[in-house]
């Protein structure tokens, strides 16, 4: 059963379809040497959860929002530290616009409506702060302002997502794992690990469903 009206023939269903296979075909390449496929893969994942939004008369920030976390995929998949830098910038605008999008869309009266959204907010913050505490040390001068923008960004974002649905907060919730595990993997370790090679994968298993659950959560309710 599809989640669109129709079968897998509709643009609807045909554009999640392959979205999926996309993102799929990116993970299985992740043990393979960075490429411009592979980059372009990558960026069709989340850039065809854009499209599906756009062709759904979605809310043009929920768009905008995925068109801008597929370009950062974009960029920051390129061995260039310009388009890395500008792949981070887009990473960050994404979620601002994501949180834009949660606060204007959201209703404030269900942050407190049910215990476990103040719970998990509270979770959130004490988490965000034990993380830029555990890691401030090891982060060079020049990337502890880049964590720190891009930690408050995730956090916005994240204390936003609990104005909406349960889907969408799963979604976030995901998208936050998904942060922890590319901090996890770019931190210096202390010695050799072969677990350390899992981090990319679970990275983007947790970027992509986040995005998914989002986009799903936005368009079905």
């Amino acid at each position: 059963m599809m989640p669109f009206p129709g079968g897998i023939e509709t643009l609807a269903n045909a554009t999640l379809i392959f979205s999926v296979v996309a993102a799929i075909g990116y993970a299985f390449s992740l043990s393979l040497p960075s490429s411009l496929r592979r980059s372009a893969v990558k960026t069709l994942a989340i850039g065809l959860l854009a499209v599906l939004a756009f062709e759904q008369d979605a809310p043009l920030l929920l768009a905008g929002a995925l068109g801008l976390s597929a370009a950062s995929d974009a960029l920051s998949s390129q061995p260039n530290a310009r388009t890395d830098v500008a792949g981070f910038v887009a990473g960050i605008a994404a979620f601002l616009a994501f949180g834009l999008l949660f606060v204007t869309y959201g209703t404030a009266g269900l942050l407190f409506s049910d215990p476990w959204r103040l719970a998990l907010a509270a979770a959130m913050i004490a988490l965000a702060a034990a993380i830029l505490a555990r890691s401030w040390g090891q982060l060079g001068r020049r990337r502890r302002l880049p964590a720190l923008a891009y930690t408050l960004a995730l956090l916005l974002m994240a204390l936003s997502a609990l104005m909406t649905t349960p889907k969408i907060v799963a979604g976030v919730l995901l998208l936050t794992g998904s942060a922890a595990a590319i901090l996890a993997a770019r931190l210096p370790a202390s010695e050799p690990s072969s677990q350390r090679a899992l981090w990319p994968f679970a990275a983007w298993v947790l970027r992509y469903t986040g995005h998914l659950a989002i986009t799903l959560g936005a368009l079905l309710g």
